[in-house]
C-alpha cells in the first residue's frame, strides 16, 4: 500500500526514509565522539634525484648530446614530491542528541560536527548539521509534528594531483620545493628539456577551490484518526 501513491514509479518499491523521533520518558542526552587519523598507505616507488639525473645523462649520451648533470651523485635523494604534498590528516566526528517526551509532546534534537582533513595538502570537508523533530498530540484524534534539518558543508577541493601532467609524480626530484628566500621554486632547472614544471606544493598551497553547500530540509504533518481503524495523514515538505 505504501507504493500506491507513486503509480508506475513505485514499480520497484519505495524507500521511506525516517529519522529518530522523541520517545516518552526522562530526558536523555547522548554524546558520541570519534577521532582518528588517515595517511597515505603506500607511496609509488620513484627515482630519486641521483637516479633521475643518471637516467637523463644516459639519454643524452645515446643521442650524442652533452650530459645535463655534471655530478649526479652530488644530488643525493632530492625532493620526494609525494611526501611533500601529503600529510597525516585528522578526522573528527561529534554527535550530540537530546530526547524527551510525555504522552502529549515529544521532541528529539541532535547536532553533528564532522571534520575530515584530506591526505593531500589543503583538502578536506567540514560539516555542521542540526536536526529537530517534534510530535504533539492535540487530542485523541489529532496529532501534528514537524522535522527540520539544517546543514552547512564546506569542501576544500584538491588543487594538486598525483599523476596528471602537472602532478607530483611528474615533477623531477632534482627540483627543490623552495628558493633560498623561502618563496616557491618555479624555474625549470633544465631549460633544454621540453617537459614543463609546475611546483606541486605551490599548486596545492596558492590555489583555492572551495565549495560551500547550505541546505534546509523540513516538513510538517497532520494526522487525523476519525475511527480507530482509519487514519489520514497529510505531509508538507520544503
Amino acid at each position: 500500500s505504501a507504493t500506491a501513491i507513486y503509480g508506475s514509479r513505485g514499480g520497484n518499491g519505495v524507500i521511506l526514509i525516517t529519522t529518530k523521533r522523541g520517545t516518552e520518558g526522562k530526558a536523555r542526552v547522548n554524546i558520541n565522539l570519534q577521532q582518528g587519523q588517515q595517511w597515505l598507505p603506500r607511496k609509488i616507488d620513484m627515482l630519486n634525484a641521483t637516479e633521475y639525473a643518471e637516467m637523463l645523462n644516459e639519454s643524452q649520451t645515446l643521442r650524442n648530446l652533452p650530459p645535463i648533470f655534471n655530478d649526479p651523485k652530488s644530488l643525493g635523494e632530492g625532493t620526494d614530491w609525494q611526501e611533500e604534498i601529503t600529510r597525516t590528516a585528522p578526522v573528527t566526528d561529534l554527535n550530540i542528541s537530546l530526547n524527551k517526551g510525555n504522552d502529549d509532546i515529544k521532541f528529539y534534537l541532535s547536532a553533528n560536527y564532522f571534520n575530515q582533513r584530506g591526505i593531500i595538502i589543503n583538502s578536506g570537508v567540514e560539516r555542521y548539521q542540526f536536526r529537530a523533530n517534534f510530535d504533539t498530540k492535540l487530542n485523541d484524534r489529532i496529532k501534528v509534528g514537524s522535522s527540520i534539518n539544517l546543514s552547512n558543508i564546506n569542501f576544500d577541493n584538491n588543487t594538486v594531483r598525483l599523476a596528471e601532467r602537472d602532478g607530483a609524480l611528474m615533477a623531477a626530484p632534482t627540483m627543490p620545493v623552495y628558493n633560498p628566500d623561502g618563496s616557491f621554486y618555479s624555474k625549470h632547472p633544465h631549460p633544454n628539456l621540453p617537459a614543463p614544471f609546475n611546483n606541486p606544493v605551490a599548486l596545492g598551497t596558492l590555489n583555492s577551490n572551495i565549495t560551500n553547500n547550505n541546505s534546509l530540509i523540513g516538513n510538517v504533518f497532520l494526522e487525523y484518526a476519525p475511527f480507530s481503524w482509519m487514519t489520514f495523514k497529510s505531509n508538507f515538505g520544503l
